[in-house]
C-alpha cells in the first residue's frame, strides 16, 4: 500500500472516530458503546483510550456552569491589571512574567483535570478488558472489588463525603445523637451504595451490566430493579421467574400520560414455595445477586442462610414456618436495613410466624374466644328461659327456639303426609341385580379369571402392548444439575462414576425405529446411554447424613456381604472406596435375604429414606400373569386340539444390574462395608422404581418379538420370558433341544 493511501485510510479512520465522539457527545449513544463503536471502527486501544478522553472532557465541559455560583466570583482567576508609570523594558518584562503565570496556571488546571479523565478512561477499559477475559473463561462474572472501585470513581466528589451530614448537625445540634448512633460502617456502605445505584442515569446502565453477567440462575430486570435498590424481593415471582420460556426483558413499556404497557401473564407470574429445595434455590440466586452488588453482605447472607436452614431442620413438618419467617425478616430489612445474621434482631419475625402458624408447637395456651357457627355436638333443644319470660333482652336463644320449633313443626308434617298415602305396594318389576351375573355359572369362586369362553387370537401380553401407551421414563430434574453443591459432588467422583451397558443400544434403537410410542423409546434409549433416573421428585436435602451401618450383624451375613462387594467390584458394578461423603450423597443400608441356603443382598432404599422421594403409583408396574398366559394357550389348544404343547421359560441373569443408573443418582446410591464407603452404579433391588425401569425394558424386547418375530406367545413377568411352541418344532442349541420360540428370542 502506496504512502497515499496509508493517509487515506488513516484521515477516514480518524474522520469515524471522530463522527463517533460526536455522536456520544450528544447523548446519542453511552460511552460503553462509543467504545465498542471505535474498535469497530479500527481504531488502536491508545487512539480508542484518546477518544475516550476527549468524549469525557467534552461531555463534563458541556455539563459546567456557564456564570460563576453567586457569592464565588472571588474564586474565579482575573488577569492582572498593567500598573501605570512603567518604561517599555519594564512593561515588557511584566508582561512577560504575567502571560507565563497565567500558562503555568492553566497547564496547571489542564493536567489535573487531564489526570481525572485519564483515571475514569483507564478504569473503564480496565472492566471491560476483565469482562472480554472472564467471557472467555465462561465465567463472565465482575470482580466484586473492581466493580465497587469504579462505582466509587464514578460517583460524584460531594456523595463521598459526610458533608451533607454536617451541614444537618450544624443546623440542628440535636441531631448529632443520631449520627452516633447510626455510625454502623456496615450498614452505612450499604446506605451509600444504595444511594448511588437509586440515580436514574445510573440505575439503568447497571441493570444492564447485571444482565450481562453469567449467572447459573438468572433474573429479569423487575427485579434487577428491586434487588439494586434494596426491596423486597417476592420470591415466588423469582421462583416463576426461573421456568423455562419466561421474558427477563420483563420491563414494562412506558407511555405518555401515566399509562405503561404490560405483559399480563408475566405481570402476576407466581410460583409458591413448597419445599425446602425450592427455597435453597431462590435463595441462592437472590444471594448472589445482592453479593455482585453489595459484596459486603456476602458472609451476613451466608449465615442467615444457616439461621433459615435450622429452621428447617427444626420444624420439617411445616416447612412454611421457615419461608414464611425468611419473608418476614426480608420485608422488615428493605423498610430499615440491619444485620440479618443478628440473631436477636431477627428473632421477633421467628416469634411472629410461629403464634401466627397453624401448627404451631405450643400447646396448652388459650385461644381468643370467638363465636364458629357449626353443627353442635348436643342436641338441639327449645330454650325454657325464653318460653318462660325469664330472658329481658332478645337473644340469640330467641332464633335457636324459633327455629327448633319450625323444624318439629315441618317433621310432624312430613310424617301426615306419609301416613295418609297409606302402605306402598310392591314394585312388579324386579330388581336389578347388585353384580353382574357371572358368565360360568359352575366356576368356583377361586377359578375367577382362568376360565375363558371365547378364543381370540389377538391375545398378546399386556406388558407388550403397555408400551405403545406408556408415558416417557423420567430425565433428572434441571435444578438438581444445575446446583452447585450437586454438581461439586459430582465433579470430585467422577472417576469413581461408571454408565456402561451390555446392551447393543444402536441395534436396539433401530429395530425400535417403527414403533407407535416414539417418546417411550427414546426416554428408554437414553436411560440405556446416559442411566436410568428412578422417577425421584428431587428434593434432596444436601445436609451430610449420619452414615448408617448395615442391618446384618452375624458372621454369616457379614461374610456374604463382603463376597458379594467383592464380586461387585470386579465386574465393575461398584466404585473403590471412595474418600468421604459429600454434601447431596446418601447411604443406604444393606441385609441379607437367606433362600434356599443362598444369599440374596438387598439394598434398603426405604430404610435410608430414597423411596419417600418416589411416588408409590410410579412404581406400580403391570406384570403378565397366569390370567394372560391362560388365555393363550386356550385358543393354542383351541385352534390345534390334537398337537401337543411345550412351555418354555427363560430368566434374565442380574436384571437390574443391566441398568445403570444416572451419575446423579448414583450419588445417592452409597453403600459402606467394613467402614469404607463406595458408589453403586447399577439400579438397586430394594429401589421403588427399580421395577418399572427394568419392565419398560423388557416390555420393549417382549414388544420386538411378538410383532417382529411374530412370536405371540411370548409373555414377560419381570426378568422371566416365558411362552409356548409346538412339540414338534425344536431347534438344536448348545447342545440340546429346545423350542423354537425360546431360541428366536
Amino acid at each position: 500500500m502506496t504512502d497515499t493511501a496509508n493517509a487515506e485510510a488513516v484521515r477516514a479512520r480518524a474522520a469515524a472516530c471522530q463522527a463517533i465522539v460526536d455522536d456520544c457527545v450528544a447523548g446519542k449513544f453511552p460511552i460503553g458503546d462509543a467504545l465498542t463503536k471505535l474498535q469497530a471502527a479500527g481504531a488502536t486501544p491508545s487512539e480508542g483510550e484518546g477518544h475516550i478522553r476527549q468524549i469525557e472532557a467534552l461531555i463534563a465541559q458541556s455539563k459546567a456552569p456557564q456564570e460563576p455560583p453567586a457569592g464565588e466570583e472571588e474564586s474565579v482567576p482575573t488577569r492582572e491589571s498593567t500598573p501605570d508609570g512603567l518604561e517599555r523594558d519594564e512593561l515588557a518584562a511584566f508582561r512577560r512574567r504575567r502571560d507565563d503565570a497565567e500558562a503555568t496556571a492553566e497547564l496547571r488546571a489542564a493536567e489535573l483535570k487531564q489526570r481525572a479523565i485519564e483515571k475514569a478512561a483507564w478504569e473503564v477499559l480496565r472492566l471491560r478488558a476483565l469482562n472480554a477475559q472472564s467471557s472467555a473463561d465462561d465465567q463472565n462474572q465482575l470482580d466484586s472489588s473492581s466493580f465497587s472501585r469504579f462505582l466509587d470513581l464514578s460517583m460524584p466528589f460531594g456523595t463521598r463525603t459526610s458533608n451533607v451530614t454536617a451541614a444537618i448537625v450544624a443546623g440542628a445540634p440535636h441531631l448529632a445523637d443520631l449520627v452516633v448512633v447510626s455510625g454502623d460502617e456496615h450498614i452505612r456502605e450499604t446506605w451509600k451504595l444504595r444511594q448511588h445505584y437509586s440515580k436514574d442515569k445510573i440505575l439503568d446502565g447497571v441493570v444492564d451490566l447485571m444482565q450481562q453477567l453469567q449467572l447459573s440462575e438468572p433474573i429479569p430486570r423487575s427485579l434487577w430493579r428491586d434487588i439494586i435498590q434494596e426491596r423486597y424481593v417476592n420470591f415466588e415471582k423469582l421462583h416463576a421467574s426461573m421456568d423455562p420460556g419466561y421474558d427477563h426483558r420483563d420491563e414494562p413499556k412506558d407511555f405518555h400520560g401515566g399509562f405503561a404497557l404490560v405483559k399480563k401473564d408475566q405481570a402476576s407470574a407466581k410460583k409458591a414455595l413448597t419445599s425446602e429445595g425450592h427455597w435453597i434455590r431462590v435463595f441462592g440466586a437472590w444471594a448472589v445477586a445482592v453479593g455482585t452488588l453489595y459484596p459486603h453482605r456476602i458472609k451476613e447472607l451466608d449465615v442467615y442462610r444457616g439461621i433459615v436452614m435450622e429452621l428447617f431442620h427444626a420444624s420439617p413438618a411445616n416447612i412454611q414456618l421457615a419461608i414464611r419467617f425468611d419473608a418476614d425478616v426480608r420485608d422488615r430489612y428493605s423498610k430499615n436495613p440491619f444485620h440479618m445474621d443478628d440473631r436477636n434482631r431477627v428473632q421477633v419475625a421467628l416469634f411472629t410466624q410461629m403464634c401466627a402458624s397453624p401448627s404451631s408447637p405450643f400447646i396448652g395456651q388459650k385461644r381468643a374466644s370467638s363465636f364458629t357457627p357449626g353443627p353442635s355436638k348436643r342436641a338441639a333443644q327449645v330454650c325454657d328461659n325464653w318460653n318462660n319470660g325469664v330472658c329481658v333482652e332478645p337473644c340469640r336463644a330467641k332464633l335457636h327456639s324459633k327455629l327448633v320449633a319450625e323444624r318439629e313443626l315441618a317433621t310432624v308434617l312430613g310424617q301426615a303426609v306419609v301416613a295418609a298415602e297409606g302402605p306402598k305396594t310392591l314394585s312388579s318389576s324386579p330388581r336389578p341385580p347388585k353384580r353382574k351375573a357371572f358368565e360360568f355359572t359352575d366356576v368356583p369362586s377361586f377359578h375367577r379369571g382362568f376360565a375363558w369362553g371365547s378364543s381370540s387370537p389377538n391375545n398378546i401380553s399386556p406388558a407388550a402392548l403397555y408400551t405403545e401407551s406408556a408415558p416417557p421414563l423420567p430425565s433428572p430434574p434441571q435444578h438438581l444439575l444445575d446446583d452447585p453443591i450437586i454438581k461439586f459432588a459430582l465433579k470430585q467422583n467422577k472417576h469413581h462414576m461408571k454408565v456402561e451397558t451390555p446392551f447393543d443400544i444402536s441395534a436396539f434403537e433401530g429395530l425400535l425405529s417403527d414403533h407407535p410410542n416414539p417418546l417411550f423409546v427414546q426416554s428408554v434409549i437414553h436411560g440405556l446411554r446416559h442411566g436410568f433416573y428412578p422417577f425421584d421428585d428431587g428434593e434432596w436435602k444436601v445436609e451430610l447424613d449420619d452414615p448408617s451401618d448395615n442391618f446384618s450383624v452375624s458372621e454369616d451375613d457379614l461374610a456374604a456381604i463382603r463376597a458379594y462387594r467383592d464380586q461387585e467390584v470386579a465386574a465393575g458394578h461398584w466404585s473403590g472406596p471412595i474418600g468421604k461423603l459429600l454434601p447431596g450423597m446418601k447411604i443406604s443400608p444393606m441385609f441379607v435375604n437367606w433362600r434356599n441356603d443362598k444369599p440374596r443382598i438387598i439394598t434398603d432404599h426405604s430404610a435410608s429414606g430414597l423411596n419417600d422421594g418416589i411416588p408409590i403409583q410410579d412404581g406400580k408396574v403391570r406384570y403378565d400373569d397366569m390370567r394372560d398366559f391362560g388365555a393363550c394357550l386356550h385358543h393354542a389348544r383351541k385352534e390345534n386340539p390334537d398337537v401337543p404343547l411345550v412351555l418354555f421359560k427363560s430368566d434374565v441373569a442380574s436384571a437390574f444390574l443391566n441398568l445403570l443408573a444416572h451419575p446423579l443418582w448414583q450419588l445417592r446410591q452409597v453403600v459402606m462395608v467394613d467402614g469404607a464407603l463406595q458408589i453403586v452404579h447399577q439400579l438397586v433391588f430394594g429401589n421403588r422404581a427399580s421395577p418399572r425401569i427394568w419392565c419398560a425394558v423388557s416390555g420393549l424386547l417382549c414388544w420386538l418379538g411378538v410383532r417382529k418375530l411374530k412370536i405371540y406367545g411370548l409373555h414377560i413377568y419381570m426378568d422371566d420370558f416365558f411362552g409356548w411352541d409346538y412339540a414338534g418344532n425344536f431347534i438344536w442349541f448348545h447342545g440340546s433341544y429346545r423350542p423354537g420360540g425360546q431360541q428366536t428370542r
